[in-house]
């Protein structure tokens, strides 16, 4: 049985070390994980930055400040007041008189509902 009591001893030792080098690997694999998420998530966090920049500029070139744009809208909206307000001017006299017609020559007849022939 001492044959294979070196034996024994010698499988034992090599299980121990495999299982240190597994363990080891573990342990890598674990940090090299870490690692590579917190890259990534740097890599993110500039890329976003970047992108939330680009976006800003790309706004202020394409739009304005919110006070130019404010600006600009104020403007539209009081030349269309001025039209619509020059257009009522126009045709002030022509719709007042369309009115008084209507007013005036109001259709006073009638016809009766129950009679047949006047509905054909």
């Amino acid at each position: 049985m001492q044959s294979t009591d070196p034996n024994i001893k010698r499988l034992l030792q090599a299980e121990q070390i495999a299982a240190q080098y597994i363990e080891e690997a573990e342990q890598i694999k674990t940090e090299k994980i870490k690692s590579a998420r917190t890259k990534a998530l740097e890599e993110i966090s500039e890329i976003r930055e970047n992108e939330v920049r680009k976006f800003e500029k790309f706004k202020k070139e394409h739009l304005g400040s919110t006070s130019q744009i404010e600006e600009k809208s104020q403007k539209e909206t009081e030349e269309a007041i001025k039209k619509i307000l020059s257009y009522a001017d126009k045709n002030r006299d022509t719709v007042i008189d369309l009115l008084l017609k209507k007013v005036e020559d109001v259709d006073i007849s009638y016809q009766d509902p129950n009679n047949e022939e006047k509905k054909k």
